[in-house]
């Protein structure tokens, strides 16, 4: 991605040089003027930030909308307590099918499977992203705390720089998840939710993972904050 770009700011630069030199000065940098003002709207709706974030982070841009979560809640402390204990009844019938597994990172990576593909069969459309094993690893490993900190600067690249993100930054801060709402009182209807481990930001789509604009951030730390979900609506 910034091959191509550079490739094309150079062809683009050494065109501009060949035409402007039939102008002089004067014409040549009002004409230039004129030129970067008509395609600032365009670069700034179609044209990504990808400041901060290496190349398979960069694919996002391209991708369509989609709910994503990057870590799985265990089965254990899901839905009401007939539900977790018939789910933990199940979690403990498919460990002892690898209980002959000598290592114990073994058998961590399996459950944390087996939790991914549960999840995966119930929820079709919602993708589980689970390339960080443990909410825990972020802060313990540095390929996992890279990997957060490029899925953070994804997220604070579409939202923009005078962001929550941005002016407040946080060490210890973890995406968890974000995806596709649709606001019902507002003339913008789509727009984007965003989840961290200290925040939750909703803003309003501008281009589908490009641009978001409006953002309204909740703080988790803040007793004032209430969420309510009735149905497939969720009120703050």
């Amino acid at each position: 991605m910034k091959g191509l770009t550079r490739a094309i700011s150079s062809i683009c630069l050494i065109f501009f040089v060949f035409i402007f030199k039939s102008f002089c000065y004067s014409h040549a940098f009002f004409i230039m003027a004129i030129l970067l003002l008509v395609s600032s709207p365009m670069l700034y709706l179609f044209v990504p930030e990808i400041r901060n974030i290496g190349t398979d982070m960069s694919a996002e841009f391209f991708l369509p909308t989609q709910t994503v979560f990057y870590f799985v809640l265990p089965e254990n402390q899901k839905g009401p307590p007939e539900s977790r204990i018939n789910a933990m009844k199940n979690w403990k019938s498919a460990l002892r099918k690898v209980s002959n597994i000598s290592s114990i990172f073994e058998r961590t990576r399996i459950t944390r499977e087996i939790g991914v593909d549960n999840c995966a069969r119930k929820f079709t459309k919602v993708k589980f992203d689970d390339a960080i094993p443990d909410f825990d690893e972020v802060h313990n490993n540095v390929k996992h705390a890279r990997l957060n900190g490029e899925r953070l600067s994804f997220v604070s690249n579409i939202l923009g720089q005078n962001g929550f993100l941005c002016d407040n930054p946080n060490t210890e801060r973890v995406l968890i998840g974000r995806g596709p709402i649709v606001y019902r009182h507002e003339m913008m209807k789509k727009g984007s939710i965003f989840l961290f481990s200290d925040v939750i930001i909703l803003a309003k789509c501008v281009v589908s993972n490009r641009r978001y604009v409006g953002e309204i951030c909740f703080k988790l730390d803040n007793p004032t904050v209430n969420v309510q979900k009735i149905g497939n609506q969720i009120s703050f």
